[in-house]
């Protein structure tokens, strides 16, 4: 949070369209639901005295308990309306007043956490970023871009071990036009996956916060190089719209090339540019969604046209670029 804080505003929208404080940090009123607990909705802040009901007085403890390096309180742990809560969630009422609850909980739990990885890194501790595996089976455009990028090994596109058991998109000709498939987040079951022990942290679990938050700053800098314009959009007032233009471009590929001078690729893209990019290299390839379908064959499938495709070399100073058959081009990350 302290690191988001001090990114610049301009840069802001670019990764959440939500800043991510913490509880203790929000200014709205308490659950207006419980109408005989005299909340109101012009409050803005509420203090809790919270004791457990112990029938005799705990005795003092010792002075030697260990340190729980760990422990937090839940004020400054939990997340305000950053997320739709596994602490606390929040409503509004029907004109439009938004409010502190805690039933935003989905049920049961694996599901919750899918909603939570699908809605672009919403939990960033516990439910990584899938925005880029899911589509939906109804037609209007997915409205969840990716934050922090999963890479096609992490969700299973190159490999045989996607963290939550569901493999990421794939390209596939469809009567000789190249389409993407995802799988329908209607018929993703987290539950079943967990019965069946699909779930693995053996790479998510590599991912520190560095890793995160190069990725956070990569994944901005993309948007900005593809155009995405969010300037002067207020980001409390115009969320839906900063969510639908970043959602217009998805993420096909991505993944790190930690030695630069072995991908022919980054060589090639080098070498026309004359910019050499120092390792580690993320290696992007997003592009524009076009039309979007449900699979004839599966219903469980959703189809995506392609309108445009962009390859991007990123190092978080600078990005190489190539559209399609065009040559690749250069942008300074920090002037975009």
């Amino acid at each position: 949070m302290d690191w988001y804080d001090q990114q610049p505003d301009s840069f802001k929208s670019y990764v959440w369209d939500i800043d991510p404080y913490t509880l203790s940090d929000n200014r709205i009123a308490v659950n207006l639901e419980l109408k005989e607990a005299g909340f109101d909705k012009d409050d803005v802040t509420m203090t809790a005295i919270v004791s457990l009901p112990y029938e005799k007085p705990p005795q003092s403890t010792q002075l030697d308990v260990p340190t729980a390096t760990r422990h937090s309180s839940l004020p400054d742990a939990a997340s305000g309306i950053f997320a739709p809560g596994w602490d606390v969630s929040f409503d509004r009422t029907k004109e439009g007043k938004a409010f502190l609850a805690a039933y935003g909980l989905g049920s049961p739990f694996p599901e919750d956490a899918k909603l939570c990885a699908a809605l672009s890194t919403f939990w960033p501790a516990v439910a990584p970023d899938a925005a880029r595996n899911f589509e939906s089976t109804e037609y209007e455009t997915w409205p969840w871009p990716t934050v922090s990028p999963l890479t096609d090994k992490e969700i299973g596109t190159k490999e045989k071990l996607p963290w939550d058991g569901v493999h990421g998109p794939e390209t596939i000709l469809i009567e000789g036009k190249e389409m993407v498939q995802y799988s329908a987040m209607e018929y993703v079951d987290y539950v079943q996956n967990a019965l069946d022990n699909k779930f693995s942290l053996l790479l998510t679990g590599q991912v520190d916060v560095q890793e995160y938050k190069d990725r956070l700053l990569s994944m901005a800098y993309i948007y900005k190089a593809l155009g995405v314009d969010l300037e002067g959009l207020d980001r409390e007032k115009q969320r839906s719209e900063i969510r639908k233009r970043k959602a217009e471009w998805s993420v096909l590929s991505f993944r790190q090339i930690y030695f630069p001078y072995e991908d022919e690729e980054l060589k090639e893209a080098q070498k026309q540019t004359r910019i050499i990019l120092p390792d580690p290299v993320y290696r992007f390839e997003v592009y524009k969604k076009g039309e979007k379908s449900v699979n004839k064959n599966d219903f469980s499938k959703v189809l995506v046209e392609i309108n445009e495709r962009v390859t991007l070399f990123v190092n978080g100073k600078n990005i190489l670029l190539k559209n399609q058959e065009d040559d690749w081009g250069f942008k300074n990350a920090k002037e975009l």
